[in-house]
């Protein structure tokens, strides 16, 4: 869960505990955030629905450690719908188009298996089912260690043709959730952030060092700045081999 789930998630840890008619301080409920907010909210939701119907459980309040239970306990089936959907996407969709699901975990694990492409080039069932297990253990880990950043949408051959040839690539396929699949992709981005030219990191520099921290250059002149050494250094490096993002967010070219 992410700060903007806070608030109705406070609303239902109150509400599953005032049905055992017990009050929720401040304290509890940042326990109470702090013990599941690795999760995603559905799925804590489900949780709570699940102890309070179960007829052993149920009958008492739950705890943090009794919710994180369940929830644990589900990882290892959560990996299994993930791959089933990952491998459906393989066989039905291919390396060719990108692709979008609606579980950051998903585009997290994939990344790391290195990237889309890559992914679906497998040669035979049994690569593929090679593939699966390392992703099902990949998910488990972070299933119960919410992944900090992924990438908004796992690039096809499509979009890296595309972008090699300066063109605009095609949109991707959004697999799952419309709702959910846009959050990851717009959460994505924020996380990642814009690639900065080197021109803006020398603006930075500029405001950072403000010119009064000038050490005088060979002519005596002042030119030995931070941001004149860096302009140097990278000139005599043969140049800057970054890419600027694309305004839209759609494409990218190089500065």
């Amino acid at each position: 869960m992410d700060e903007q789930d806070r608030a109705k998630f406070a609303e239902l840890v109150t509400e599953a505990l005032g049905f055992y008619r017990q009050d929720v301080t401040d304290f509890q409920l940042d326990v109470w955030w702090q013990s599941l907010k690795a999760f995603e909210y559905a799925e804590v939701e489900r949780a709570f629905s699940i102890h309070i119907q179960n007829p052993d459980r149920g009958q008492f309040p739950p705890r943090p450690a009794d919710i994180t239970r369940l929830l644990r306990g589900g990882a290892g089936d959560r990996a299994l719908q993930a791959w089933s959907r990952v491998e459906k996407a393989i066989r039905h969709v291919g390396p060719y188009r990108s692709v979008i699901f609606d579980d950051p975990i998903i585009h997290r694990v994939i990344d790391e298996m290195g990237g889309w492409i890559r992914l679906c080039e497998v040669n035979t069932d049994k690569d593929l089912e090679f593939r699966g297990q390392e992703f099902r253990t990949r998910f488990q880990g972070y299933a119960v260690r919410r992944p900090q950043d992924w990438p908004p949408q796992l690039p096809g051959y499509a979009e890296a043709d595309a972008r090699a040839r300066s063109l605009e690539p095609p949109e991707p396929l959004v697999l799952g959730d419309a709702q959910r699949a846009l959050a990851v992709h717009q959460r994505g981005q924020e996380r990642i952030g814009a690639p900065q030219t080197l021109g803006a990191v020398q603006r930075q520099l500029g405001q950072l060092t403000g010119g009064a921290n000038k050490r005088a250059g060979p002519d005596g002149n002042g030119t030995g700045s931070a941001t004149h050494r860096l302009t140097a250094a990278t000139t005599t490096g043969g140049g800057s081999n970054g890419r600027e993002a694309h305004p839209t967010g759609k494409g990218s070219k190089n500065p």
